[in-house]
């Protein structure tokens, strides 16, 4: 778990469809140490899983990605300059899968946008 560590929830607010988490990024995490040490960068799948450990927050259980649909890294996201990142989500249940549109935000550019499908873990 990613919580607490590499980041904390700063607010969550939610709109009629779409609910945002700010989060705050530890940029003194051990993993910049390696990723890459001249420039912070944080690691694809530690924005993926960072995502997904909110939503579990957000419907209060355990989630694990079934397929990621659609998934890009339009802007790396560096820490030193992007402590403060939005998390948007729209999300439903269809069936047994939870259908996600999220994106990662600071301000108003989009450094990741993402569609996939969730199960519960059981």
């Amino acid at each position: 778990m990613l919580l607490n560590t590499f980041y904390i929830v700063e607010k969550t607010e939610i709109k009629e469809h779409l609910t945002i988490v700010s989060v705050k990024i530890n940029r003194n995490h051990a993993v910049f140490a390696g990723h890459f040490p001249e420039q912070a960068v944080i690691p694809g799948v530690f924005s993926l899983q960072m995502l997904k450990e909110c939503l579990e927050n957000l419907v209060q259980q355990k989630l694990q990605y079934a397929e990621l649909m659609n998934c890009k890294f339009s802007q790396v996201i560096i820490p030193a300059e992007n402590q403060i990142l939005d998390l948007e989500y729209n999300y439903e249940w269809e069936n047994e899968y939870l259908l996600l549109k999220t994106a990662v935000k600071e301000g108003e550019n989009t450094k990741l946008s993402l569609k996939a499908k969730l199960i519960p873990v059981v």
